[in-house]
C-alpha cells in the first residue's frame, strides 16, 4: 500500500503565495502543436523543487486512509518521498530515480529495493511517467494530430510514451493540462497557481477505475526552484526485501 501511494506522488521551503495564472489565449485557429510545445515550456519537473507539504485522501472501497506529504526532487530525476501520519510520524521514506527504487518501510523496519524495470514490471508505473502526476507533458516518442485544434476551451491530444499511450486535455486558455488519461487511470488537475513563472497545480485527483482507488492530493507549501540536496539513509538493521 505504502509504495502504490508513494508512486502517485511525485509535484513543487517556503509559502508560496497564489496568484491567478496567466490567461494567455490560444485561439482555435492556432494548432496543438503551438499548444503542446506552450504546456511543455511550463513543465514543473523542467526545474528542482521541493513539496515541503502537501495533503494526501487515498481511499478504496470501505476505507479512507490520510496523510502528510513531502517530496524533493532534482533534474537528474531523483525523487524522495516522505508519508507521515497526521501526528507528524514518518511511516515511510521513498527514493526513486530511473534505475533505483528504495524504501524505508519505518513501521514494519522493511527496506524494499529494486530498479526502475522491476517497478514497471510489478506495478505498471515506470519512474519516467511520474511527471505526468504534476500535469506536466514529458517528451515522447510520438503524439498524434498535430493539426487539432480547440474545442470548447480545450484541445484533445495523445502520446506514446515507453509503449504507455496517454491522452491529455491541454486548457487553450492557461496552457496548462486538465486531465491525463491512460487506461484506467484518470488524472485531473485544477487550483492552479503561478510561482516563479511556472503554473502549478493545487489540487490533484488521481483515479483508477479498476482497482477503485481515489487518491486527492492538496499542495500546501512548495518551493521552486529549490537549491538542496537529496540524501536517502536505508533504516539501520532492517530486513531487505527485493522488489519482484
Amino acid at each position: 500500500m505504502i509504495l502504490f501511494i508513494a508512486l502517485l506522488l511525485a509535484g513543487g521551503c517556503s509559502v508560496f503565495r497564489k496568484s491567478a495564472p496567466d490567461n494567455i489565449s490560444v485561439t482555435a485557429a492556432e494548432s496543438s502543436s503551438i499548444i503542446w510545445q506552450e504546456a511543455i515550456n511550463q513543465n514543473v519537473t523542467a526545474s528542482n523543487f521541493f513539496i515541503s507539504k502537501a495533503e494526501v485522501n487515498f481511499s478504496g472501497r470501505g476505507w479512507n486512509e490520510k496523510f502528510i506529504c513531502s517530496v524533493k526532487y532534482r533534474l537528474s530525476g531523483e525523487y524522495l518521498i516522505s508519508l507521515r501520519n497526521w501526528t507528524g510520524v514518518e511511516g515511510a521514506r521513498i527514493y526513486l530515480a530511473t534505475d533505483t527504487v528504495l524504501i524505508n518501510d519505518r513501521i514494519n523496519r522493511k527496506l524494499y529495493f529494486g530498479s526502475g524495470d522491476k517497478l514497471s514490471q510489478k506495478y505498471g508505473i515506470s519512474p519516467k511517467l511520474i511527471p505526468v502526476l504534476f500535469g506536466d507533458i514529458v517528451a515522447g516518442e510520438y503524439y498524434r494530430d498535430k493539426t487539432a485544434k480547440c474545442v470548447n476551451g480545450e484541445v484533445i491530444n495523445s502520446q506514446i510514451l515507453n509503449g504507455t499511450g496517454i491522452e491529455y486535455s491541454i486548457n487553450c486558455k492557461n496552457l496548462k493540462v486538465n486531465t491525463a488519461t491512460t487506461g484506467s487511470i484518470r488524472i485531473e488537475f485544477s487550483d492552479y497557481f503561478k510561482l516563479n513563472g511556472k503554473k502549478i497545480p493545487g489540487e490533484i485527483q488521481f483515479e483508477d477505475s479498476v482497482r477503485n482507488i481515489k487518491v486527492t492530493i492538496r499542495i500546501k507549501k512548495i518551493e521552486l526552484p529549490w537549491d538542496g540536496e537529496i540524501d536517502f539513509i536505508p533504516g539501520s538493521e532492517y530486513e531487505q526485501i527485493p522488489l519482484i
